[in-house]
């Protein structure tokens, strides 16, 4: 995902993560853990970081104000929305900031692409305590962002 983000503009990356992670987190009971995997999950996680960057293509200012104003619609809740999704981010943030640095590792890292064995072989402990902390790590979050701490 890291890796695709990269594709855009600098100044438009750190964005594009938060929009990213709001997205996941809103997404998060539709995913399917009943078959979760690997492969699985980090195709779901690219096809929110697509559809994050398709939308902000589509959300580019026009070049000109006649583009704008023909485009522009007066009811468009637009700031009310990025305000929210904003302080959903900065409230998921919150929550990354909180875990401890085992989880926040492993979590980076598979946000960021790794497999367990790589993620197990970097930090020198078993696959299986990657795979604990990982979902360790996914129910403090989701415990958080609830706000059940």
């Amino acid at each position: 995902m890291r890796t695709f983000l990269f594709r855009a503009p600098q100044s438009e990356r750190d964005d594009l993560f938060q929009e990213v992670w709001v997205r996941v987190q809103q997404k998060w009971s539709a995913f399917d853990w009943s078959n979760f995997s690997d492969r699985g999950f980090r195709a779901w996680l690219f096809e929110i970081a697509r559809n994050c960057v398709i939308d902000q293509g589509r959300k580019k200012k026009p070049d000109n104000l006649e583009d704008f104003d023909r485009h522009s619609d007066p009811r468009d809740s637009a700031p009310e929305r990025r305000l929210i999704e904003s302080e959903e981010a900065g409230k998921l943030r919150n929550c990354l900031e909180q875990l401890p640095e085992a989880f926040r590792s492993v979590v980076a890292a598979r946000i960021g692409g790794d497999t367990n064995d790589e993620i197990a072989a970097r930090l020198g402990i078993p696959k299986e305590t990657v795979f604990t902390r990982w979902h360790r790590a996914v129910q403090k979050l989701t415990d958080c962002v609830n706000g059940k701490l």
